[in-house]
């Protein structure tokens, strides 16, 4: 008899449902020679293995190796490489009025956490203020607001008091109280001087995940 509150099959069958297979055709698929082991997990009996999560995170990327197995969105699985796989929640609007928004995300991206340099969330990035052919996700770490941990000369995404924006901070040399945010245009986007205590969230840019056609 099936064992209840079984979250392995709970998961399987959600993804054979939306793959629109049932579990023979589905195990097929994915390269299996039959739907028993399939079955297996359907009664409790087995949990699902790397093998078959792996076979099927190759034919549908969408569903990370970890959410397969787990159920968990950034559980670290390592790769064939040695290489641990991350989700990246990816958050569309940057202007809801608190960030990151409370809602579920709207995308997760799959990286390896070499990748992912520790990144907690992405969002889009497609202006001309930092990079004129960038046209994708930028991965976001949080930044605390010392001044000793902000690394000058690198892209953050700024929050000052609910204006948000992709700035290079530098220091601003008559005033170490204050803030320089500049673009690599700096005769077409002005600099932009500001204090701490204007900047209500910070997030170090540790990574981009680029489609380079505009």
């Amino acid at each position: 008899m099936k064992k209840q509150d079984n979250a392995n099959w709970q998961r399987l069958s959600e993804v054979i449902r939306v793959t629109g297979h049932n579990v023979n055709s589905f195990a097929r698929h994915i390269g299996l020679s039959r739907g028993e082991n399939l079955y297996q997990i359907q009664r409790g009996n087995n949990g699902i293995s790397e093998d078959v999560a792996r076979r099927i995170h190759h034919h549908f990327p969408q569903y990370s190796v970890a959410w397969i197995m787990f159920g968990e969105e950034n559980v670290a699985i390592v790769t064939e490489q040695g290489d641990p796989v991350v989700r990246i929640p990816l958050y569309q609007d940057i202007w809801s009025e608190e960030f990151p928004p409370q809602e579920s995300p709207d995308d997760y991206l799959v990286l390896s956490a070499s990748i992912a340099h520790d990144a907690e969330l992405a969002v889009p990035y497609a202006d001309d203020i930092l990079n004129p052919f960038l046209r994708g996700a930028i991965l976001l770490l949080k930044q605390h607001r010392e001044q000793d941990v902000i690394m000058f000369g690198n892209i953050y995404f700024i929050d000052l008091e609910g204006i948000r924006l992709f700035r290079i901070i530098k220091h601003y040399e008559q005033n170490s109280d204050l803030l320089c945010l500049t673009t690599i245009q700096p005769n077409v986007f002005s600099d932009i001087v500001v204090s701490w205590e204007q900047v209500s969230g910070l997030w170090r840019v540790v990574g981009a995940v680029c489609d380079m056609a505009r």
